[in-house]
């Protein structure tokens, strides 16, 4: 009877031993392991189209490669800047692009994987500004309503009508892209040549592409807002889907060919700064009361073939600190 009564007492205490060890089992259940990733940045305020990178580890895996991905806050929310994997170590590096004006708020992710959650560093600001002292005041600015802009996460392509341009003007209005890309962050890609003209009286299909812009020289007789004294124009079409955003589709900017101008960008009243100025139109910015600026209605003996403080604010405005539009 003992012997049975032992045998029971066992076997009872062998089933609530299996089971406390099945909890305990569950409860100990390894996880995905958290992400801590580092970044520093090697420099924090820079000139325009200086060399930066951001450097930092990735831990808390097993130290395979994981991807990163660098992002800078607009105010749309993170967008992707670059990728990048780590070494064996856990590090990786990676430039910052800085060929656009701007105080830019950064952060490097690790996405999640199938071991590891994912992680994302502390933010890092790496501020890019001119080469130069932008005269005048950043409250010297204005845009046309409603308040469209360009999809800064899509690269706007243009194409010139140099027919009737002077020797060298393809040159120039790649130099203007190139201040109005610093200002803005908006890629532009020279697209190749057409005959469209804006601004004449003939259908929309002969003045504009069907997206982007269209440079053009033309003659006061083919666009009769040249006359008089109008050296040029600029504007775009904006769009609206539903509740969503204005956005600008195409538009253009057309020079009078028969102006009496200096060339390039240099002091005064120069083709390059009358390009930035249309341009400028083209992309969203009216004029300004202040003389200073390149968005005063009429050219000035002052200017230095570039954009200044008013004009500048105005353009960050519309640019890629906004957020993308899709």
């Amino acid at each position: 009877m003992v012997n049975r009564c032992g045998r029971l007492l066992a076997a009872t205490f062998l089933v609530v031993a299996t089971a406390a060890g099945t909890a305990a089992g569950a409860e100990a259940a390894p996880g995905p392991v958290p992400t801590v990733v580092t970044a520093v940045v090697s420099a924090n305020d820079v000139p325009v189209r200086t060399e930066v990178t951001v450097s930092g580890t990735v831990t808390g895996s097993d130290l395979e490669p994981r991807d990163v991905e660098l992002q800078f806050a607009t105010d749309a929310g993170w967008r992707p800047m670059r990728t990048s994997t780590t070494d064996a170590a856990g590090a990786y590096q990676m430039r910052v692009p800085t060929d656009w004006y701007g105080d830019h708020v950064l952060r490097v992710v690790a996405p999640k994987t199938a071991t590891a959650d994912s992680g994302a560093s502390p933010q890092q600001t790496v501020s890019v500004h001119p080469r130069y002292d932008p005269r005048g005041s950043s409250d010297a600015w204005s845009r046309f309503s409603p308040p469209a802009r360009w999809d800064p996460c899509r690269t706007v392509e243009y194409r010139t009508n140099l027919r009737k341009a002077p020797r060298g003007s393809a040159k120039l209005v790649k130099r203007a892209f190139d201040q109005v890309h610093a200002a803005t962050g908006i890629p532009f890609r020279a697209a190749g040549s057409t005959r469209k003209v804006p601004f004449t009286t003939g259908p929309d299909s002969s003045q504009h592409l069907a997206a982007g812009l269209v440079i053009a020289w033309a003659t006061p007789r083919q666009v009769p807002g040249l006359r008089g004294s109008t050296a040029g124009l600029g504007g775009s079409t904006a769009q609206r889907v539903g509740d969503g955003p204005w956005r600008y589709v195409y538009g253009g900017v057309a020079v009078d060919a028969t102006a009496r101008l200096s060339g390039g960008f240099g002091k005064g009243k120069t083709i390059g700064a009358l390009l930035l100025h249309e341009i400028a139109h083209a992309i969203g910015l009216d004029h300004t009361g202040a003389s200073s600026q390149i968005m005063y209605p009429s050219l000035q003996s002052g200017y230095r073939g570039r954009y200044e403080a008013g004009d500048l604010t105005g353009l960050h405005a519309l640019g890629a600190e906004q957020g993308c539009l899709s």
